[in-house]
């Protein structure tokens, strides 16, 4: 089932990706620029893609961008969620929206009406690129988590790999050896360091001369007299600039010549540290160009700076990534040990233990363990099964780090039934059946149920699973959070339908005990029927879960044709 429903989502996501293009964008993009009649493809100076966005007048509007499907392996609770960022004209956030999720509606909601997006605003390319530090929404936490790692994920530079040469497609070629010997007399040869991203300088028996920097690819939209240039920056050991020049170019001539031959125009900016390079203002600090020459040369210094600046990213990104390759595996899984994800692990464990040793006999112990699975597996923490997350992590992958404790509670009641032939979650980890634990026997009178309709609705929980197979496989706009009472336990994002659940089916298991996981609980029939039987035949069981299948396998098979 999770195979033929992983399946059938690829193919579905394949088919919706294609099937949009700039101009089924465009209307979404209205609603957050009207004025926006025509979209371009676009590549910022490191080597992101983004969309340009044009009004009538061809006015450039700014920069968009959408998370998937870069970032479609991010899962939330249940699914990705595609979010459309609006970058004004210096690479800054002016808007996120989302556009779609396939997380769950009623934490999608909280996330759009909690403001969570528009703490996202000002944030430039380089911060969006790092963790963003934003507290996660309160009852939504895993789906605006995942929003920020696929904004991460979305505009994470090309050159962010350690091994990878820093490439621009206006000029992809090395330092010319020719400019390299005005800084390096006795320079052979360049050869590029990916610890740093520059260019160690060699001589003929190639020992290192020096280390040389390039403007391009982060001045590469710097425009002179009539195109971009590329300089070189000598650096001494101590970060110092020792001496800058020309290199290629697609300027004019002669202003190019003009200030390869300026001698004193390259000696301006001689024993400044990249650091005070990255912070200069050429306008500030009056800058004289080259006479002749004077568009071409103050391009050339414009990009100084910028150049500055992204090295010095690029060396902390190169240096953080660096760290992170050279740590110990386990030390990725630390930071998702969470209070929330450890306390549901113990939780689980407490309560597996519970319900394999003869601790389910001592009526004290239960009782306060059934209070800790309500207060704080159930109203704190909200961790439970449900078919939407079920049916989200075979759709979308399982999100295991971000949901550590969720994770280990989906497995133990997966495998303990397969293992044991029992279904302990139901009866010993579930805060919803505990609840039912308690309040049965409650009232002095019980309500027998006539043999035809407990026959009826004996199938129900079969019904609620055929429909969720026919919602995953077919992919059909409806929430599978309204057919179980789980997400109610999140009350204040919970939808109408699932607290009508909530309510009603508690209220039943007054004057019919443990009514909802009996006759309408879907997730507790699932794991029915892992259950392996006592005398090792075919149950009732066997054939249901056997018919489930073969209904998945018609509608991947209808999905060809």
């Amino acid at each position: 089932m999770i195979a033929l429903i992983h399946d059938q989502h690829r193919l579905y996501a394949l088919r919706r990706a294609s099937g949009e293009q700039t101009e089924r964008l465009l209307p979404t993009l209205q609603r957050v620029l009207p004025a926006a009649v025509r979209m371009e493809e676009s590549t910022d100076n490191q080597g992101i893609k983004l969309t340009q966005v044009f009004d009538a007048d061809e006015q450039s509007l700014g920069y968009v961008a959408k998370s998937l499907p870069a970032s479609a392996h991010i899962v939330g609770f249940s699914g990705p969620t595609d979010v459309l960022i609006v970058l004004d004209h210096e690479y800054r956030v002016a808007r996120a929206e989302i556009v779609r999720s396939d997380d769950t509606p009623d934490h999608v909601r909280q996330v759009e009406t909690s403001g969570f997006l528009q703490r996202l605003r000002g944030l430039g390319l380089s911060e969006l690129q790092r963790p963003i530090e934003l507290d996660g929404v309160s009852g939504a936490t895993l789906t605006s988590i995942a929003i920020l790692e696929s904004i991460r994920n979305r505009f994470r530079a090309p050159a962010d790999d350690v091994n990878e040469m820093v490439a621009s497609l206006k000029f992809p070629d090395p330092p010319r050896i020719e400019s390299v010997k005005q800084l390096f007399a006795n320079a052979g040869d360049v050869e590029f360091d990916a610890n740093s991203g520059s260019w160690r300088v060699l001589n003929a028996e190639g020992e290192t001369l020096g280390q040389i920097l390039r403007t391009s690819p982060a001045a590469d939209n710097v425009i002179g007299y009539q195109g971009p240039s590329d300089s070189l920056i000598a650096v001494d050991s101590d970060g110092h600039i020792e001496g800058i020049v020309l290199g290629a170019s697609f300027d004019n001539e002669p202003y190019v010549d003009y200030v390869r031959t300026d001698r004193y125009f390259q000696s301006l900016f001689n024993d400044q540290t990249l650091a005070e390079l990255a912070t200069l203002d050429v306008n500030a600090n009056r800058v004289e160009g080259v006479s002749g020459a004077t568009m071409t040369s103050i391009a050339v210094a414009d990009g100084l700076p910028l150049a500055a600046q992204w090295y010095r990213e690029r060396t902390e990104a190169l240096r953080q990534r660096q760290l992170e390759l050279n740590q110990p595996w386990w030390t990725s899984v630390v930071p998702f040990l969470t209070w929330r994800n450890v306390s549901t692990v113990l939780i689980v464990l407490m309560g597996a233990i519970i319900g394999l040793t003869r601790l389910k006999r001592v009526t004290w112990f239960c009782l306060g363990f059934q209070a800790t699975l309500i207060g704080w597996l159930g109203i704190t923490n909200g961790d439970m099964l449900s078919q939407a997350m079920l049916v989200g992590w075979a759709q979308n992958g399982v999100p295991w780090r971000n949901s550590l404790g969720l994770f280990v509670l989906t497995v133990v009641a997966l495998l303990i039934p397969l293992a044991t032939g029992k279904n302990l979650y139901c009866s010993h980890i579930c805060p919803h059946g505990a609840v039912q634990q308690l309040v049965r026997n409650r009232l002095p009178w019980r309500w027998t149920i006539p043999r035809r309709l407990e026959s009826l609705l004996r199938r129900l929980p079969l019904m609620l699973l055929a429909w969720v197979v026919l919602v995953a496989m077919l992919h059909l706009s409806v929430s599978l959070v309204d057919i179980e009472p789980f997400d109610a336990w999140v009350w204040t994002i919970a939808g109408t339908a699932t607290k009508l659940i909530f309510v009603i089916g508690l209220a039943a298991s007054l004057v019919v005990p443990m009514a909802y996981c009996r006759y309408g609980c879907p997730t507790g029939k699932l794991l029915d029927y892992l259950r392996t039987s006592s005398h090792g035949g075919w149950t009732n069981g066997d054939h249901a879960a056997l018919a489930l299948v073969a209904l998945a396998v018609v509608l991947r098979v209808l999905s060809y044709l």
